[in-house]
């Protein structure tokens, strides 16, 4: 019976957060398909890899997460246009690790939007930071995440 009590309550989380992101993207989303479910459901209790087709709702998933952790999520995105487009959907609450950053990083010398968006990934002030898989492999970069102590939860 435990088991059906925290279902129904997730249920009840994930009716709260969509109305929360439905007021900010004015959108109306009332349910979720059954592998974002899942996929919520999993990433809240342990690391979780989804392969889900074009178009299924993935940005949907990882919009949620924050809401209930408490937490940043940092996204990978094999194209620069995926993640352009994010940027514009989430504003101040986005921020792009790329290869700007990580050359500031490198060098020390930083440009007042390196500056900003530096400390915004320092302090974890953001739901997303989203991230290419090139940028994510450079040992800076790597070594720059580590040192989050764990705030950055989840990796999508």
């Amino acid at each position: 019976m435990a088991d059906f009590e925290k279902k129904i309550r997730l249920v009840n989380e994930i009716k709260l957060v969509l109305a929360t992101i439905n007021k900010l993207r004015g959108t109306e989303f009332r349910i979720l398909k059954p592998a974002q479910f899942l996929c919520i459901r999993e990433a809240l209790i342990r690391d979780t890899l989804a392969v889900l087709p074009t178009g299924y709702g993935k940005s949907l998933i990882f919009e949620t997460l924050p809401y209930f952790r408490n937490s940043s999520i940092l996204v990978i995105s094999p194209l620069n246009s995926i993640i352009e487009e994010q940027l514009v959907r989430y504003g101040d609450k986005a921020v792009h690790l790329n290869s700007d950053i990580v050359r500031c990083l490198k060098t020390g010398v930083l440009s007042e939007t390196c500056q900003a968006d530096i400390e915004k990934l320092k302090s974890c002030s953001f739901l997303t930071s989203w991230v290419t898989q090139n940028s994510l492999l450079t040992k800076l970069c790597l070594d720059f995440l580590s040192q989050r102590n764990g705030r950055v939860k989840s990796l999508i």
